[in-house]
């Protein structure tokens, strides 16, 4: 698990070469979206990964969400087809992700 944006190609293919699967999780908005076109067609090849983008409303929905936080929450998640519903207490935070590359189904 990485935190940061993957800056290259090359360590996006170490990770590929070392695990069955490789996911990654963007966000930012047009940071996101310049960083995937720079690098999206080196990374098409790569067949175990997944690139999913967050869109940037969805982030700071999110980032609201945190600062909302206590020490003692309960943050509930509900996964259904394409959607995800987290919730806090009164607030909810539903997020669409991106697919911006899926895993080749073998």
């Amino acid at each position: 698990m990485d935190r940061r944006r993957p800056a290259d190609e090359k360590r996006i293919r170490k990770a590929c070469g070392r695990a069955a699967q490789v996911v990654i999780l963007s966000y930012g908005g047009r940071g996101a979206e310049l960083w995937w076109a720079q690098l999206g067609a080196q990374l098409e090849r790569f067949s175990n990964l997944t690139v999913i983008n967050l869109p940037q409303a969805a982030s700071q929905a999110l980032a609201a969400l945190v600062n909302l936080s206590q020490r003692n929450m309960e943050l509930h998640c509900l996964i259904q087809e394409e959607h995800v519903w987290l919730t806090c207490g009164e607030e909810r935070v539903e997020v669409v992700p991106g697919r911006l590359k899926l895993t080749a189904v073998k």
